[in-house]
């Protein structure tokens, strides 16, 4: 009907490229047309000698926010334990292009059929996604998004609304006046850093009296944590003090010890650990911003298993999870 070869419409359909953007729209208008679905028993059936191999790489080793990530990871394992899935976790330590390049590659050797990963801003992180989704291995954003890149869907929160999220809770504090500085985890991570363009952007707009003078990362490390956070508050003497990452446990240290009994700075933080819990309990933190790990976790794995197996690509690639503020009382 499209007047072209089962191939080319094999890679329309399957998202490979490759096609010249006319003729693939004549493909998906005629599948749409006749409500065509692929034959899910029958794709299924390709991986019924073996494993599905789902890789998954992330940042963030020793950053406990990621517990919650893998429990989620657990749970779509167990809802797609009639395929018995091979999900292949290489969690790494460092915020570092070549090693996240190398444990992508190792996986690619291992035979992965779809991957799951927390990119860093980086243009050969990029290249290996796209080159990946060319052999039919479709890649997933977990935590962090890569835009430039043939990821089939990003999931995980809007992080430009979770910094206009955390400049609100500042302006309610404080009546919309307050020195503030924020501790963020890599500038290497999207994420990360468009929290922060989230949180300039409202106070630029509304809360003009809240002055960020002075950010920070901490590579979600508690150590470095430490140290950062006591040299921003040495230096800048904050009323506000934004944790927009990991590395939470640290910074509480630093400011526990320079303040001692006198009284703190507002803290705002991110993420529903189990030190930010223990912290609003104690009225050390006034306000987290959580965004549902374990949800990020199963969504991440079912999407890219979806896309592998079934080639049934998300109707949207933008798959949010909610900003959740949580208060002492709201525990």
């Amino acid at each position: 009907m499209a007047g072209v070869s089962r191939g080319t419409v094999d890679r329309v359909l399957h998202g490979r490229g490759g096609v010249k953007h006319e003729t693939a729209q004549r493909i998906r208008k005629i599948a749409a047309e006749l409500s065509y679905v692929p034959d899910r028993a029958g794709r299924a059936l390709r991986f019924k000698s073996r494993s599905i191999k789902i890789g998954v790489v992330y940042f963030g080793q020793s950053n406990p926010f990621f517990d919650d990530v893998k429990a989620g990871i657990a749970q779509a394992e167990a809802e797609l334990s009639d395929f018995s899935p091979e999900i292949l976790i290489r969690p790494l330590s460092a915020y570092s292009g070549q090693a996240q390049l190398e444990a992508i590659e190792s996986l690619e050797k291992e035979g992965i059929d779809a991957l799951v990963l927390t990119p860093l801003r980086s243009e050969k992180i990029a290249a290996k996604i796209n080159a990946l989704y060319e052999k039919g291995i479709p890649a997933v954003c977990m935590n962090s998004d890569l835009k430039n890149s043939k990821r089939i869907a990003y999931v995980g929160c809007d992080y430009e609304k979770s910094g206009a999220l955390a400049a609100q809770l500042v302006s309610m504090f404080t009546r919309g006046s307050a020195k503030t500085v924020m501790v963020l985890g890599s500038f290497d991570i999207a994420g990360h850093c468009e929290r922060r363009q989230g949180f300039e952007a409202l106070c630029q707009q509304e809360y003009t009296g809240i002055n960020l003078c002075a950010v920070t990362e901490n590579n979600d490390d508690d150590a470095r944590s430490f140290a950062v956070t006591k040299e921003l508050i040495q230096k800048e003497q904050p009323q506000v003090i934004y944790f927009a990452a990991g590395g939470l446990k640290g910074g509480l240290e630093a400011v526990t010890e320079y303040y001692g009994a006198e009284t703190k700075p507002i803290i705002i933080a991110c993420d529903e650990t189990e030190c930010a819990i223990s912290a609003l309990k104690q009225g050390l933190v006034s306000a987290v911003i959580s965004q549902q790990p374990v949800k990020q976790g199963r969504l991440s794995v079912l999407t890219a298993f979806n896309a592998a197996v079934n080639h049934c690509f998300p109707e949207h690639e933008m798959l949010y999870t909610k900003n959740e503020i949580i208060v002492k009382h709201s525990l």
